[in-house]
């Protein structure tokens, strides 16, 4: 009986298991740091390739500094997800914003169809509850969370190519910093159409 029920929870659990469930795992080396901005260590404080955040604090930068930065993950392939119908992509992690001009922090996936980053969801640019203007690995979190990416209508091509990235931008001006700590990226069924039956129409009127 005991091998029964085991036998029952092992299949529940493979049934309800997701395809995709995959952290970023920082420090990780498989992950590339792109853009144009100031690489001092007092400047960009913690690099996903041998940190567990994502860090950068412009202030430290100065003035004159024009800096725009991106930790993109290496390439994900979501076939198995979509071929197992989940085509519900998100990413969630916990992070810490402070603006001070027209700074950005921005969530992007990898169009391989038109070898472009495309914006997952609108560029934040407000700052997280108690933002400090330093240090900020150290202050409390928001949580982060992508919204849902449909890749119903993905290609191979983009689906076989599919990459994300945090952006930082300062936009020009001379901004504070922000916090990223090591995000994860998931697959999730989309819920089916309601079976509606029955309908009854009332009060209408023929004129």
């Amino acid at each position: 009986m005991k091998k029964i029920l085991l036998f029952v929870l092992l299949l529940s659990l493979t049934i309800n298991a997701q395809v995709l469930n995959q952290p970023a795992n920082w420090p990780n080396t498989n992950w590339t740091i792109t853009g144009s901005y100031d690489t001092s260590a007092a400047v960009f404080t913690d690099n996903p390739t041998v940190s567990s955040f994502f860090s950068y604090d412009e202030d430290e930068a100065g003035s004159g500094s024009n800096n725009n930065i991106a930790a993109e993950s290496p390439v994900i392939n979501l076939t198995n997800a979509f071929n197992a119908g989940e085509i519900w992509i998100s990413v969630t992690s916990t992070y810490v914003l402070s603006v001070f001009g027209n700074e950005t922090l921005t969530l992007q996936y990898w169009d391989a169809d038109l070898s472009s980053w495309v914006n997952w969801l609108n560029p934040i640019n407000t700052n997280t509850p108690g933002a400090p203007n330093s240090n900020f690995c150290s202050a409390t979190p928001a949580a982060f969370d992508s919204g849902i990416l449909n890749i119903s209508g993905f290609s191979s091509n983009q689906l076989n190519g599919f990459r994300y990235r945090i952006l930082y931008d300062d936009n020009g001006s001379w901004g504070w910093g922000f916090c990223f700590s090591s995000p994860a990226i998931s697959s999730a069924a989309a819920p089916p159409c309601p079976n509606v039956t029955n309908l009854t129409v009332t009060n209408i009127n023929v004129t």
